[in-house]
């Protein structure tokens, strides 16, 4: 085992005696060699040579050197996402690592902003690393300085070899920098959700067949100031022509009710008063399928509504970070394949590492797909701009 590989869950070896392996291996060969009675090579000409060592590239011992420094830190704050599963996943890291993982967790970027803002004003400086969302941080912490480059820090071979990452390494920076954040989770959201007892298979075959009048006052939407409504609004301004005549007949001739409440969407879509439905969330629908309903709603794949979103795949880097070795070491551990198939399973989404299995095969982002890329950060001004437009139309 070279001294380079990354310790899997459970290992019951340290991290000193895995670094160590192959030595231990070359001073047990000696030993045999020099005991008592051992044929000296003259006396076996025909032995097969032994395998050369395996040589150490310069990176490996880099690796070593952060390892232990980050280790005599002894700690890593942590700001991410609430979840049992994303715990067992930082559990992880701690194991391999020998660090104690701090976690801080937010449900939203609305509460976490004000606390990160506040604490740097007053200069106190609590957070190494965040695994959250991307477009809030963008638009509102990465202007005041809250973060440092996050590429410099990445220097693994097995992370930044293009050919382990779906549209290469370089397509995961999502700033327009491509230096800042990181993103290594992603997922096709199907935004508009259908109830397959109303609506045939193959009777809506492009985007504009939802202007169809026998469709009117079929739709109940999320309210167009959440994501749910502009996220795939702002695909459709992408990829649509006329997309604003598009989004007026639709929001306003085809007469749709708007709603916050993601539980009311999903029970009346289940209950049939609803063909169609964006604003439908899985925790919610999961409930109405564990009582044996709602297996009447799908999602409707439109390649002209297709847009790729995320939770939890925002991989920051603070400023002033009290632990930068461990930060360092955090960061390069979980875009291995290792630390990325451990957080895609505790995530329930998909890696964008080519070398992970999908976690949901319909939610991989095709790499020749003109998706609309919500993370990037030259898409959220389109969202912001789609949000107001929207505004504008169902208030007049």
């Amino acid at each position: 085992m070279k001294a380079s590989t990354v310790l899997g869950a459970g290992s019951t070896a340290t991290r000193r005696s895995f670094i160590r392996v192959s030595a231990v291996g070359g001073l047990a060969a000696a030993a045999v060699a020099c005991a008592p009675g051992a044929a000296s090579p003259a006396a076996q000409p025909s032995s097969p040579a032994a395998p050369a060592a395996a040589k150490r590239e310069p990176w490996q011992d880099d690796w070593d050197k952060l390892a232990e420094a980050a280790k005599k830190e002894g700690k890593l704050n942590l700001l991410g996402n609430p979840g049992a599963d994303l715990r067992k996943a930082w559990d992880q890291f701690e194991a391999f690592s020998g660090i104690k993982v701090e976690l801080q967790t937010f449900t939203t970027e609305a509460l976490a902003i004000p606390k990160i803002t506040q604490e740097r004003d007053s200069k106190v400086y609590s957070f190494d690393v965040a695994v959250f969302t991307i477009q809030g941080f963008l638009s509102t912490l990465k202007p005041t300085g809250a973060f440092d480059p996050i590429r410099p820090v990445i220097f693994r071979p097995d992370v930044t070899d293009d050919k382990a990452w779906r549209r290469g390494f370089e397509f995961g920076f999502m700033d327009k920098e491509k230096k800042w954040v990181y993103n290594h989770l992603a997922r096709v959201g199907n935004q508009i959700w259908v109830n397959t007892d109303l609506v045939k298979e193959g009777e809506i075959k492009t985007v504009r067949d939802l202007l169809d009048p026998k469709w009117q006052g079929k739709f109940m939407f999320a309210d167009v100031r959440t994501g749910h409504m502009y996220v795939w609004l702002a695909a459709v301004r992408q990829n649509v022509p006329n997309a604003d005549d598009f989004i007026k007949r639709l929001l306003v001739d085809q007469k749709p009710t708007f709603t916050r409440d993601t539980r009311l969407i999903a029970e009346n879509m289940v209950r049939g008063r609803y063909a169609f439905a964006t604003g439908v969330t899985l925790p919610v629908l999961q409930e109405f399928l564990d009582q044996g309903l709602g297996k009447n709603l799908k999602p409707m794949v439109l390649p002209e509504t297709q847009a790729v979103v995320t939770s939890a795949g925002g991989l920051w880097l603070f400023n002033k970070a009290p632990n930068p070795n461990a930060a360092k070491l955090f960061i390069n551990w979980l875009l291995t394949k290792e630390g990325q198939t451990i957080l895609s399973k505790a995530a329930k989404e998909n890696s964008r590492r080519a070398d992970v299995d999908p976690y949901e095969k319909t939610e991989l982002p095709e790499d020749n797909r003109n998706y609309f890329w919500a993370l990037q950060e030259e898409n959220i001004q389109r969202q912001v701009d789609v949000r107001l437009f929207t505004e504008k139309l169902v208030t007049e």
